[in-house]
């Protein structure tokens, strides 16, 4: 019979109900070892024993009254074991008899299924004798009492003196390899998946992320290897006399695979003994030491999301392709709810004009993960493809052709959108200003509301008219291929991207241009040049104003800003525009500022000439009737790109002042006590915000749980955005699901023709924005305008989404700059530093090794 007055416990004397006295690890070891599990030999220094050890110190007193934080933690340290404690603690490790062990902290509150505590509290490897023994455990105590770890109980919600730590000590695995494995997918939460990281020495490597480890997604049931990315494995953690060191991997076995297929078969029978044994998905530490598998750690997955079949989409498949460049991030529901409203409700119109049927109920875009998927289903049902000028498939049984009436509808948004745009553009561009200069500081609540409820009619027309001009472009490009096809003999697509580049009036370029010339304004002030050099600081304006060109540069400034400061880098209300935080177009200019690059007006001036000479070569060689249709088509689709571009500018125009209103909004209810943060109102679908500001204007006896249910909303809204930024989300649901891998050669759309070589930055967010250095080939998973700037200074694209009509591809066109889009996994297959080459006339990437 068990008694709790013992300070020791062998593992195998241990199971899950003796989480008390062990603490979470111990009691899951424990737990391991009985059920036949591979578990290293060991003991548990209890929770008994900890007890002791503050009630005999006197950190006990401390513990209640509330000392925390570093002088806690010192006295941890300085205190030694009572003589009780280290006698049982002596015998268990003279009796495991080990060269060297590990010693694991092993809370209470730890490895439980709604908290890990994973990488809270300390681990030691290698420890060799008593002496160094008593150190690392007294070390794991301490360790329950850090800031740090403080925090994170506190926000779990457990209570100082409830909580209580166990020790593990367990011989040493002097592992080979070593890794996590999921007995599900962590990502996308599929139950039918294990995925598993592997690097080679001891597991810390992996753990603490000091390397990039293999990352293997298998299948459960067949064990067939679904994806395997294979790292450049540069660090390993070894065993030292002194315990463990981070040590170089030998060249050879950088980026060979860590695992072979039998050893990958016998880590994913593990992870389904281990999960059929605790019926939930596991977390598991892993090691091999000379063939020999050994479970390390087993633990419940935390925060595990909603298996992705799981998700309801009414039996359609639905694909983020079209909208990935767009919308590559999850939206915020503030902005989910008002695009879904506002723009994505312009496709269903469009859908219908180009012949498509839509019933009660359905939609042409829903909204998953907090991202937009278009439905491709219901494009298919009703003849309408993107890809194909006129819908039009071919005439066999269940399909059919496009009607004369859609044909007349189509050749309407042809001619008559762009005309429609012209007579729209000039006043909503003067309201757009005029609006963005007022103050809303002191706006009252009503007009606020009005405000916010007035601007959606102004903007749906040109939003209306922006689905046109997508349907148009595309429209224009198809046709414009085929003509340059069978008449000129264009069977690659080189003279359709030559004839669509250098198309002067892109607002983008223009933008650009006059970035590049801000920045050569301070080339003569040296003092200035070394400010900007560095990130921006807290009081960046008044200390540039101090500066020799301070005040003529921050004139210079504002003028951009007046112009161009609606700008930003995501379609994305919460993400501030460049006039609401300009830092970030002086971290652009600390790229512009290197002497070789050039005005993005002369890249434009130089495919201008390109394309005129095209232009003549082309109509030189056909007839009289095929160079008028020829004439036409080409002036469509040169017009529909240009004004395609141009009209993501002055959509973005209201921005600024949108999210003014939206910050005042979010006082007004911070003081109403519905929101901690005025930031709250951008995770609240845009009607419910609305109505419980109404709420506060004209309250509702009826209504109380108002505020509360809001403040549940706003918590749980915030909870799934972290989890969809974390998520990789797929791009199909309901349908086939792409597989991407790795390969030495990739290959993609060519988009913009030329060939580049140089080393990949990879870039995932404007936050890397000042990594990009010259001639490096620029890789990401799509860009907006606002991320442009980065054109002038690389010497290439490759982006995992995008084509020829994307915003990508018609930018580096204007440039001149070698781009090879919709690669689909670039941004995880290639690797900063390596040097690569592109060419962007046949769409393929090179792997040419390290720079």
């Amino acid at each position: 019979m068990k008694t709790h007055n013992d300070y020791v416990r062998h593992l195998s004397e241990l199971d899950s109900c003796d989480l008390p006295l062990a603490g979470g690890k111990a009691a899951a070891l424990g737990e391991m070892m009985q059920a036949g599990f591979p578990v290293p030999p060991g003991f548990c220094l209890t929770t008994y024993a900890y007890r002791s050890f503050v009630g005999e110190t006197g950190l006990a007193e401390d513990i209640i009254k509330g000392l925390g934080g570093v002088e806690l933690h010192e006295r941890f340290l300085a205190e030694p074991l009572p003589e009780g404690i280290l006698a049982q603690l002596e015998s268990a490790y003279r009796a495991l008899e080990a060269e060297a062990v590990s010693v694991r902290s092993s809370s209470t509150a730890e490895d439980l299924p709604q908290a890990s505590f994973a990488g809270q509290q300390d681990t030691f490897l290698n420890v060799q004798g008593l002496d160094d023994i008593v150190v690392s455990v007294r070390k794991c105590w301490a360790s329950l009492w850090t800031s740090r770890v403080m925090e994170y109980r506190q926000r779990a919600g457990f209570s100082p003196e409830a909580v209580q730590m166990g020790v593990v000590i367990q011989s040493m695995v002097q592992a080979d390899s070593a890794g996590v494995l999921f007995s599900a997918n962590p990502v996308t939460g599929n139950r039918d998946q294990v995925v598993i990281n592997a690097s080679w020495g001891l597991g810390e490597a992996v753990v603490s992320g000091l390397v990039t480890p293999d990352t293997l997604t298998v299948d459960k049931a067949g064990g067939k290897i679904l994806n395997a990315s294979i790292a450049k494995k540069t660090i390993m953690t070894v065993r030292t006399k002194a315990g463990t060191d981070e040590r170089p991997v030998p060249e050879a076995k950088q980026t060979a695979p860590v695992l072979s297929d039998a050893a990958i078969a016998r880590l994913v029978e593990l992870s389904k003994g281990v999960e059929a044994h605790e019926n939930r998905p596991m977390d598991l530490e892993w090691a091999f030491a000379k063939d020999r598998l050994h479970l390390l750690q087993a633990r419940p997955i935390t925060a595990l999301p909603e298996p992705l079949d799981e998700v309801e989409t009414g039996g359609a498949h639905w694909s983020r392709l079209m909208l990935i460049e767009r919308y590559p991030d999850p939206l915020t529901p503030y902005t989910a709810s008002v695009m879904q409203r506002a723009f994505f409700q312009s496709f269903d119109r469009v859908f219908k004009l180009m012949g498509g049927r839509l019933l009660p109920g359905d939609r042409m875009i829903g909204i998953f993960f907090g991202l937009p998927y278009i439905n491709v289903s219901l494009m298919g049902k009703s003849g309408v493809q993107t890809g194909n000028p006129l819908g039009q498939k071919e005439n066999t049984a269940g399909k059919r052709r496009p009607g004369l009436w859609t044909l007349a509808r189509v050749g309407g948004v042809l001619l008559r959108t762009h005309r429609e745009w012209e007579r729209l553009q000039t006043p909503f561009e003067s309201f757009a200003r005029q609006q963005n200069a007022r103050t809303w500081e002191g706006a009252s609540l009503k007009q606020l509301l009005k405000e916010t409820r007035d601007q959606e009619p102004r903007i749906k027309p040109l939003l209306d008219n922006h689905a046109n001009s997508i349907i148009a472009a595309e429209l224009s490009l198809q046709m414009l291929n085929t003509l340059t096809r069978n008449w000129l003999g264009d069977e690659k697509g080189q003279l359709s991207t030559t004839l669509l580049s250098g198309l002067q009036g892109n607002m983008t370029v223009r933008t650009n241009h006059q970035l590049w010339k801000l920045a050569r304004s301070v080339r003569d002030h040296a003092g200035l040049r070394a400010y900007l050099g560095n990130p921006p600081r807290k009081n960046w304006r008044s200390e540039i104003l101090e500066l020799e060109g301070g005040a003529d540069f921050l004139g210079g400034l504002d003028r951009f800003l007046n112009t161009f400061g609606h700008r930003s880098p995501k379609y994305e209300f919460r993400h501030p525009s460049w006039a609401r935080k300009p830092e970030q177009v002086l971290e652009m200019l600390h790229m512009y500022m290197d002497e070789t690059i050039q005005d993005p007006a002369a890249g434009e001036q130089r495919q201008t000439a390109a394309r005129k000479e095209a232009e003549l070569r082309a109509r030189a060689a056909l007839p009289f009737w095929k160079r008028m249709v020829f004439n036409r088509v080409l002036s469509m689709a040169q017009t529909y790109f240009r004004l395609r571009e141009n009209q993501q500018f002055y959509l973005m125009m209201m921005l600024p002042t949108q999210q003014r209103i939206l910050e005042a909004l979010g006082q007004y209810l911070v003081k109403a006590g519905c929101f901690d943060t005025p930031d709250d109102i951008y995770f609240l679908p845009q009607e419910k915000g609305v109505a419980l500001a109404r709420q506060i204007l004209k309250p509702e006896p009826d209504s109380p749980g108002t505020i509360l249910d809001a403040r549940e909303l706003v918590q749980k809204n915030r909870a799934d955005m972290e989890r969809y930024k974390r998520m990789n989300a797929p791009l199909h649901l309901g349908g086939e699901p792409v597989e991407t891998g790795t390969s030495a050669n990739i290959t993609g759309i060519a988009a913009s023709k030329g060939i580049a070589r140089g080393p990949v930055r990879i870039i995932l967010d404007p936050s890397g924005f000042r990594d990009l250095q010259p001639g490096e080939i620029l890789v990401t998973p799509a860009t907006t305008p606002a991320w442009t700037p980065l054109f002038g200074v690389a010497g290439g694209l490759i982006t995992d989404f995008g084509g020829m009509l994307s915003h990508s591809g018609v930018v580096a066109r204007e440039y001149g700059l070698p781009a090879v889009l919709g690669v689909g996994n670039a941004t995880n297959t290639l690797k900063n530093g390596e040097l690569v080459e592109i060419d962007g006339t046949t769409g393929s990437v090179r792997r040419l090794g390290e720079v």
